[in-house]
């Protein structure tokens, strides 16, 4: 009994805590998906495959909407479990479930440096400090918001959502009226779709490396099922949300980039500038610039708010695994780990010193593997789903299933064809390359602890035996 207050007043015996309301957990999964990769690395994109780019984003599309579909299978599969990784680990076996957490724990604290970098360049045009001090000061203030309680995150990342939301809505409502000639003082914007080289200007192939540009920007959705641990609705709130958000994003991000290049010539599009803010200013839009800024501000502030919260959940969760250091487990009386978010904001900040330093290509090296191992993990979700229906075969709940197999297996080729379209496509081979190493490293990382684990149960075994004789 001594113990277990002793536990439960150091917060270790505790659980976290069920403060989210279902309207926080929706906005926090827009939070994960919607962000800079939309605003502004959609340029990038857009100048890869021209108009067919919206084909690309569709396919993507579709592919992280069936690993969602794959996530909500898994949960009904395990109910009494919310996260996706632990969803993986609870079908895939603990080896698998160690590295997908570290891998996802290890992508959500590289990009709290990424987004601290990119909204200190934002700010730095209204706050005339140095972009460290910005990106740190930045870091520490989100630190101190996920420290007060889960509420308190849930209602900043609520707000800061809602604005992306009805900016996107706003340039669709404005751009969709502007194409089809009712103001403005022109005619029909749409043959933009088919000039300076047409619908596919640099040929069909253009729509799969597209895919494999756009792909990593439509990632995140699953974040629901991490935030639904802290959800007052209770279990499978999670799941749910993220199929029917994905449709959504999808829906978001397909007609926004339509619009784009129907409103502009694609070659009008620059990469490295918002494709917003030029669609914006060629509407004759005055002041949009001012505004779509403030816009990719607060949705790359929202990124790097869920970034540090999602990084400190995975880390908690592995520590009760211990398969982490146990202070990591630790809640706060606001039940929070706040040891878990704190060493997020430590190895945020550690990135974000790799950056500014001379080792410049070590946090290129860092950063260029997110994508890749955002196709490990998504292709994990699909062998575990698919390793769950064959457990199922024959039985009522495999008939019960709510998706047919060979969407599994499409999904499985088509993220095995994003890996060889990187890998046959030397501008993208790097990438591949470096999310390779975190892989290889976690891997690396269970096999130790596994051995080290297993030498402790041989050298204990005797003395047991000693014991009982």
């Amino acid at each position: 009994m001594g113990s277990s207050a002793s536990g439960s007043q150091n917060g270790v015996g505790r659980a976290l805590g069920r403060t989210l309301a279902r309207r926080h957990i929706a906005l926090i999964a827009l939070g994960g998906v919607i962000g800079a990769g939309l605003f502004v690395g959609s340029g990038v994109a857009i100048n890869v495959a021209g108009p067919a780019i919206t084909v690309s984003y569709l396919l993507a599309g579709l592919v992280v909407l069936a690993v969602m579909t794959m996530i909500g299978e898994l949960s009904q599969a395990h109910p009494s479990i919310q996260a996706f990784t632990e969803l993986i680990r609870a079908q895939g076996g603990r080896g698998v479930g160690f590295v997908i957490a570290w891998l996802y724990w290890y992508s959500w604290v590289l990009t709290i440096a990424i987004e601290a970098v990119a909204a200190a360049n934002i700010l730095r045009a209204w706050i005339p400090l140095p972009i460290w001090e910005l990106s740190v000061g930045l870091i520490f203030a989100i630190t101190g918001l996920n420290l007060l309680s889960t509420r308190s995150f849930g209602e900043f990342e609520f707000w800061l959502s809602s604005i992306k939301v009805i900016a996107i809505v706003g340039f669709i409502v404005a751009a969709l009226s502007f194409s089809f000639g009712f103001w403005g003082g022109h005619g029909l914007t749409w043959p933009n779709l088919f000039v300076h080289g047409g619908f596919l200007p640099h040929g069909i192939p253009s729509i799969f490396t597209g895919v494999v540009a756009v792909f990593f920007s439509l990632c995140g959705a699953e974040v629901t099922t991490i935030a639904s641990v802290e959800a007052r609705e209770g279990v499978g709130s999670g799941t749910r949300l993220a199929v029917a958000l994905m449709v959504r994003l999808t829906a978001f991000y397909v007609v926004s980039i339509l619009l784009i290049v129907v409103v502009v010539p694609w070659t009008s599009v620059i990469p490295g500038i918002s494709p917003f803010i030029t669609a914006l200013q060629s509407m004759g839009l005055t002041h949009a610039g001012t505004l779509m800024t403030a816009t990719v501000l607060t949705a790359i502030l929202s990124n790097l708010n869920t970034s540090l919260y999602v990084s400190s959940r995975v880390l908690y969760t592995l520590a009760r695994h211990a398969e982490a250091p146990g202070v990591f487990g630790h809640l706060n009386r606001r039940l929070v780990p706040d040891s878990a978010v704190l060493v997020g904001c430590a190895s945020g900040l550690g990135c974000l010193m790799v950056s500014f330093t001379s080792a410049q290509s070590a946090f290129i090296f860092l950063v260029n593997g997110i994508g890749a191992v955002s196709l490990f993990i998504y292709l994990t979700v699909c062998i575990t789903h698919l390793r769950l229906r064959y457990q199922l075969r024959g039985k009522r709940e495999e008939r019960r299933s709510g998706i047919p197999l060979w969407i599994t297996y499409a999904a499985i080729l088509a993220i095995g064809s994003f890996l060889l379209v990187m890998a046959a496509n030397s501008g993208l081979m790097s990438p591949l390359s470096m999310g390779a190493v975190p892989v290889l490293v976690a891997t690396v990382a269970y096999l130790c602890m596994r051995a080290r684990r297993a030498r402790s149960v041989s050298l204990a075994a005797p003395r047991n035996s000693a014991d009982r004789s």
